[in-house]
């Protein structure tokens, strides 16, 4: 916009000058220019026929039109001059092979850009005359072609590579792999573009069918229901995958016990007998139920070439007949008959252990699993287990049965009782507790249990833990045992007390719970414990003291926990002595005031009262005590001041 109002100001004379300009730079773009200014508007033409692309014809028709009427033509080939043709189309004969372009341009007043076709006349396509079958199993296969055009040469490719000379008389391929392969071969004269591609795909399978067997699972076990339920007839079974289909299959059976192979009626061959089975992508073998013991499967396949499943890769899976039902489990651990054990624990075992598995039933409720260590307390020699907990009082009656493998199950192994009134845990001493970190508590955790009347039960084993992460600690050898280092189980002696080991503090602060449990009580009895930081108390009096003189104490604590701790108020304790004899320090000096207020110290670091903004009226006094008497002895002495506090973390 500027430079046209430069324009406008230049005047008359100035325009015309910058449209000459304009106009001469216009025409460094040549025919752009002269065939803007000739013939402005003029659009191109459209073909509408031409030859195909690549053709093997040396004639060559194109149609075209234009958009605007009243045009005439003039067309060009292969970079030719430019002359006039028919608005209905032109036509060229005998043209060579080799590649060519056709050009036309509109004209009315002027001439429009052009419209350019280009194609390339080939050879004719090569014919193949000689191929592999398809499929074949072999890994050579050979081709001979030919071409109507005797002059030209001939290029081939194998699998997409790139085309090169092949001779006239033929090619051959060999190691060939396994899979699908594709020839292709052109005809072509020099450098001239070749024909289209003459093309024959074929697969080579030299590979035995893949073999799956879908009965019976390879290390699996059956009885008589199992087997009979596997296959359609009874048997053996499976699947089988071939890209060149499946034709037959054999079926070989071992008996371990007597290392005898199946011969079609029974077991009395010393060698691998293969026995015709039916079926082609579906496979089976009709085959009775086997004696109890271990068996071995083999099974060859062969696909409609003939590849057949060599002896080392036959297809091999162990399975075991087992028609007998297990012994009936013993229970090796049960309540006592009458008890007041409300969650009572069963242990069994079964000679035909580690083959089978556990199934538990209390009463008439659903069978469920009890095998192995069912409690998790580490305890890898229990065969089985099960603990029910808060059981009504009446009676009871509790089965676990055997199941082996095969899914045979024994006849059930029964225990019933009657479950009296429960008991009653309770806290006898012990809490709460305070400790530093990493220190034994002071007292022993003791527990009381006692009946529904409240008189004390001996003999009952009483449980206490305390958590397996956080604040906690561990529990010294106790005399019934530690499940975890955290736990500790005692029996109540005849004041039905329970008290457990020494207690000591692990690394982490905090208030826990330690929960005194035992199968007959309700409801277990919770010690409350802390696990207290240690920290660093300094500071001094400032001033000199006097008799009858007080000074407050600015503290100065430092705590290297990560996390902040907090001070309790009352929970400072200061101890005086002095550098001189005959000024005793207890007798003429006292704390006076401990610290009023509780006091949050961040984690790893030193801060005086002063610095966590504790006003001086909550920091702790100490006072020199007016004996009455000469106190002279204490004249320049300098007090040592010792301190003692807790902290929660």
């Amino acid at each position: 916009m500027a430079k046209f109002r430069q324009l406008r100001r230049a005047g008359r004379a100035g325009l015309i000058g910058a449209l000459v300009a304009v106009l001469g730079l216009l025409s460094a773009v040549g025919y752009f220019v002269d065939a803007a200014l000739a013939a402005p508007g003029v659009p191109a033409p459209i073909i509408t026929a031409s030859p195909s692309n690549p053709t093997t014809s040396s004639s060559a028709t194109f149609k075209y039109n234009d958009t605007q009427m009243g045009v005439t033509f003039v067309c060009s080939l292969d970079g030719a001059g430019f002359t006039a043709c028919p608005t209905t189309g032109t036509s060229y004969s005998n043209l060579v092979q080799g590649d060519h372009s056709f050009s036309v341009e509109a004209v009315k007043k002027g001439t429009s850009s052009a419209t350019t076709y280009s194609w390339s006349i080939v050879p004719p396509t090569p014919a193949i005359t000689a191929s592999p079958t398809n499929p074949t199993t072999s890994t050579t296969a050979s081709f001979r072609y030919s071409d109507t055009q005797g002059t030209v040469g001939l290029i081939c490719s194998l699998d997409g590579s790139s085309f090169s000379a092949c001779a006239s008389t033929g090619i051959t391929y060999s190691g060939l792999t396994d899979g699908t392969h594709r020839f292709a071969v052109k005809a072509q004269v020099g450098s001239k573009p070749p024909s289209r591609s003459a093309t024959y795909s074929w697969r080579v399978d030299t590979t035995a069918p893949s073999i799956r067997a879908t009965f019976p699972a390879n290390s699996g076990f059956y009885n008589g229901a199992g087997w009979s339920t596997g296959c359609s007839p009874v048997g053996v079974c499976g699947t089988a995958s071939d890209p060149s289909g499946v034709s037959s299959f054999s079926v070989g059976i071992l008996q371990v016990a007597t290392n005898k192979y199946w011969d079609g009626s029974g077991f009395s061959s010393n060698s691998l007998v293969l026995n015709p089975a039916n079926g082609t992508t579906s496979w089976a073998y009709a085959l009775a139920l086997p004696v109890d013991g271990q068996y071995r499967l083999y099974v060859s396949a062969t696909d409609t070439l003939g590849n057949t499943t060599p002896p080392a890769a036959l297809k091999k899976l162990t399975f075991n007949i087992a028609t007998v039902a297990p012994s009936a489990p013993k229970i090796t651990s049960s309540p006592s008959n009458p008890s007041s054990d409300k969650s009572p624990e069963f242990r069994f075992s079964d000679a035909s252990w580690p083959n089978i598995s556990f199934s538990c039933q209390l009463d008439s409720g659903a069978p469920v699993a009890c095998t192995g260590d069912t409690d998790n307390d580490g305890n890898a020699g229990v065969q089985g287990e099960i603990q029910y907990s808060k059981l009504a009082a009446g009676a009871h009656c509790f089965y676990v049965t055997a199941t082996d493998r095969a899914g045979n199950v024994s006849t059930p192994t029964s225990f019933c009782w009657t479950i009296g009134s429960g008991l009653i845990a309770s806290v006898s001493s012990g809490s709460p507790q305070y400790t530093q970190i990493n220190m034994t508590f002071p007292a022993p955790l003791v527990a009381k249990v006692t009946n529904g009347s409240g008189n004390p039960v001996s003999g009952v084993r009483v449980t206490f833990s305390a958590p397996s992460s956080g604040a906690s600690g561990t529990f010294a050898a106790c005399a019934s045992g530690n499940p975890h280092p955290y736990a500790c189980v005692v029996t109540t002696n005849s004041s039905g007390l329970a008290t457990a080991s020494t207690f000591k503090a692990n690394s982490t602060s905090g208030g826990y719970s330690i929960v005194a449990t035992t199968p007959e009580a309700s409801t277990p009895a919770n010690f409350s414990s802390t696990n207290v930081s240690t920290f660093t108390i300094a500071g001094d009096s400032g001033s000199p003291l006097y008799p009858g003189v007080s000074q407050s104490v600015n503290l100065i604590l430092t705590n290297p926990n990560p996390t902040q701790i907090t001070v309790p108020a009352g929970a400072i304790g200061i101890a005086i002595a002095t550098n001189k004899s005959g000024c005793d320090g207890p007798t003429n000096y006292a704390m006076s005031q401990s610290l009023t207020i509780p006091v949050t110290i961040p984690g790893n670091s030193t801060k005086s009262l002063a610095d966590l903004s504790v006003a001086p009226q909550f920091w702790p006094v100490i006072t020199m005590i007016d004996t009455g008497s000469s106190q002279d002895s204490c004249q320049g002495a300098a007090l040592i001041l010792s301190y003692s506090g807790t902290a929660n973390g």
